[in-house]
């Protein structure tokens, strides 16, 4: 995944990204989080836990999210 692949997906609809991020944890069997002390866990709005994944480890590639 380069950087451009990046921009590619974060334009996708919501729907295409939630396919394309299935179908590379399909592919590599792995998920990747956010953990330093513990996993980073946010709240919506309605008070439900959100928990963001990516399918990729990015600074395995040299990438940040920014």
């Amino acid at each position: 995944m380069n950087n451009k692949e990046i921009e590619i997906v974060s334009n996708l609809s919501g729907i295409k990204r939630y396919e394309y991020f299935i179908k590379k944890v399909v592919d590599f069997e792995e998920v990747w989080g956010l953990y330093e002390g513990g996993w980073a866990i946010s709240e919506s709005e309605n008070g439900e836990s959100l928990m963001p994944f990516w399918p990729l480890a990015l600074h395995k590639y040299g990438l940040k999210i920014q």
